[in-house]
């Protein structure tokens, strides 16, 4: 998982793991008997921006000869998404699959 960010032209600010390069999130706990995981990033957008956002990007399997590794989730009939978000008045979740040359 890595964070990104774009902008017109005052930089937005992030904050997730601490030192982590590229940007990640932090991990956590929602409660603490639970012993799953929640991802977790702050962000600020700044005036004037046209455009500017802050995402988070989940790769499976690393990349080879730069390319993106193709998982095999056929196992798997349903995704399941938790998002939680303060402070903002609309969130946006896009859900792609890189395509090969082909």
């Amino acid at each position: 998982m890595q964070l990104i960010s774009y902008h017109e032209s005052t930089p937005t600010k992030m904050k997730g793991l601490a030192n982590s390069s590229p940007p990640s999130p932090e991990l956590v706990h929602l409660n603490k008997d639970d012993p799953n995981r929640a991802a977790a990033f702050d962000y600020e957008l700044y005036p004037p921006n046209q455009y500017a956002g802050v995402g988070m990007q989940v790769q499976g399997l690393p990349e080879r000869e730069g390319k993106p590794s193709a998982d095999d989730l056929s196992a798997y009939k349903y995704l399941t998404m938790q998002i939680y978000a303060t402070g903002v008045p609309r969130l946006r979740v896009e859900i792609f699959e890189p395509r090969s040359g082909h």
